[in-house]
């Protein structure tokens, strides 16, 4: 679908175009046959919704927020809501507190409680910059997302490797002091098409010849922001909602649980359930490293990682337990739910993750505590119910977020874990919730090699030498992030980088040649963008 708003044009090299790809992109000229090529982007079968606001000029003139977030939603026969998923690669500059646009994202989503909105976080981060999220990434229900750096050939050779987030990348806190951004991945640089407005149709060099970081040639575009981070984001959104719908959250298997269409709570808990918060720093060039902590304002609650978020049996690392449309009311007790340790089919993991996240309405702009209804998240273990386990790296109580993370270190097998969600302080007469847990249930070990996952062994030197001696020393190394991925009606592992699936070769002359490894191709599911501007 395509909506040609402030006109119907495309420019050279557009920015829609790029970001539209990472989603979307596909190894087929004509659509529909795949053919050889450099990589398809997250969710190539997804259905796209595309609204055009800006011109060829340059400048955005987009229709009020709700006209926007409304791109796609309405199926032809108006049966049932068609985009669940909103990928937003542009925003306000310079506006770093919480706006009318926020305020109209939250409503939305809070009206629509089967809708996602995945919006850059920005790239106003330079020097560290501190509360540098622009609205409406700074609103509450929506999924922010930061930049990090890429892998070996889309990375520039002064870059440390993706265990750094990009210097540009904006930061938290909000101005009420939310965490933000909400997650990071890869956004420095990304591959994907370019737009050849004179050239319609271009695609892959015929030389072979791959644009090196921020470059182009013929139908291939390389850059750099929380543009391409935001993408790569709501395409792994699109395929957690398929996990959801086709009924993959059963036993690990599809159709092993009747399906379900899951809320934009539940996928953002479960997108923030699996980050790794296991960056080492922020890579700010010849200015040296920022450390980074878990929950801080530079990754928030880490990187996207889907192979710790879902269970896949064979493929992933976790099992996944969900609540998800929960309800509490004002002056309820405390809901309570339970998950036991059982390692005895194979899982070794010794992580327990719980994350409860809400959608609520929109607050007073330029409020300054933003968070209207309070619930509470805290973890208790039998036997021990004296300690409490609090959320976002407390030791008391959190009053500020409405996503909130428990992570226990060292769990065993046989131990049982009780979740408290409490209603503290509801402003409203009720609140819905999510709530998402992962860790050893039952499931059992991953059969997949993730040795060479490049967070595990990350130096500041993963791009090294020149040409003809490959260029990179871990050639084989991809980064694991997506983990569904439909082939032959089944969901496997994907190993890849975002769009950037592919391994470097050398010919007989020496010279190192780009060489896509064919992937598994990626199943149908809803992503919705809106063409940007600003990175």
């Amino acid at each position: 679908m395509y909506r040609s708003y402030a006109d119907d044009k495309d420019e050279e090299l557009g920015h829609g175009t790029h970001v539209g790809a990472i989603i979307v992109g596909n190894r087929a000229p004509d659509g529909k046959s795949e053919e050889s090529g450099v990589a398809n982007g997250i969710a190539p079968a997804a259905k796209l919704a595309f609204i055009d606001i800006s011109s060829t000029a340059g400048q955005l003139s987009p229709p009020n927020d709700n006209e926007v977030l409304s791109t796609g939603r309405v199926t032809r026969d108006r049966s049932s809501p068609a985009a669940h998923i909103h990928s937003m690669s542009w925003g306000s500059k310079n506006v770093f507190y919480y706006n009318n646009a926020a305020r109209m994202f939250d409503n939305f989503m809070f009206a629509n409680d089967d809708f996602l909105a995945v919006v850059a976080a920005g790239n106003e981060g330079l020097n560290d910059k501190e509360t540098s999220v622009g609205a409406p990434g700074n609103a509450k229900n929506v999924l922010s997302v930061g930049a990090s750096h890429s892998f070996g050939d889309d990375l520039e050779q002064s870059q440390l490797g993706p265990s750094y987030v990009a210097d540009f990348s904006s930061r938290g806190p909000t101005s009420d002091g939310r965490i933000c951004p909400d997650v990071v991945a890869p956004g420095k640089y990304i591959l994907s098409a370019a737009a050849r407005p004179n050239n319609p149709g271009a695609c892959d060099p015929r030389n072979g010849d791959i644009p090196e970081p921020s470059g182009d040639t013929d139908g291939l575009y390389s850059q750099a922001g929380s543009s391409m981070s935001a993408p790569l984001v709501a395409g792994s959104a699109a395929l957690i909602r398929q996990y959801f719908e086709e009924g993959w959250h059963g036993d690990g298997a599809k159709g092993s649980e009747s399906p379900m269409s899951p809320s934009g709570a539940l996928v953002k808990a479960v997108l923030i359930n699996g980050a790794q918060a296991d960056l080492i720093g922020v890579d700010n060039g010849r200015k040296g490293i920022t450390e980074v902590k878990p929950y801080d304002n530079n990754q928030g609650f880490g990187r996207v990682s889907l192979v710790d978020s879902v269970y896949i049996k064979g493929k992933t690392d976790v099992s996944l337990k969900y609540w998800d449309l929960e309800t509490l009311f004002d002056g309820d007790a405390a809901k309570t739910y339970q998950v036991r340790i059982n390692k005895s089919r194979g899982c070794d993991a010794d992580v327990l993750s719980v994350t409860l996240a809400w959608i609520e309405e929109g607050s007073a702009p330029g409020c300054t505590k933003c968070l209207l209804n309070d619930l509470d998240l805290y973890i208790t273990e039998d036997g021990r119910e004296s300690v409490r386990y609090h959320p976002n790296g407390r030791s008391i109580k959190d009053d500020v977020n409405n996503v909130e993370r428990v992570v226990i270190d060292g769990v065993n097998d046989g131990s049982e874990f009780t979740i408290h969600v409490d209603p503290y302080n509801l402003n409203s007469l009720s609140q819905k919730y999510a709530v998402v847990a992962t860790g050893c249930f039952g499931g059992v070990a991953n059969e997949i090699d993730t040795s060479k996952n490049v967070f595990l062994g990350d130096s500041t030197s993963v791009r090294s030498g020149g040409e003809g001696d490959g260029g990179s020393t871990n050639n084989t190394t991809k980064i694991i992030i997506i983990v569904c991925a439909s082939c032959g009606g089944a969901i496997a592992l994907c190993l890849g980088l975002a769009l950037l699936r592919r391994f470097r070769q050398k010919d007989k002359k020496g010279k190192s040649k780009k060489k896509r490894k064919r992937t598994e191709e990626q199943a149908p599911s809803i992503a919705e963008l809106r063409r940007g501007k600003t990175g």
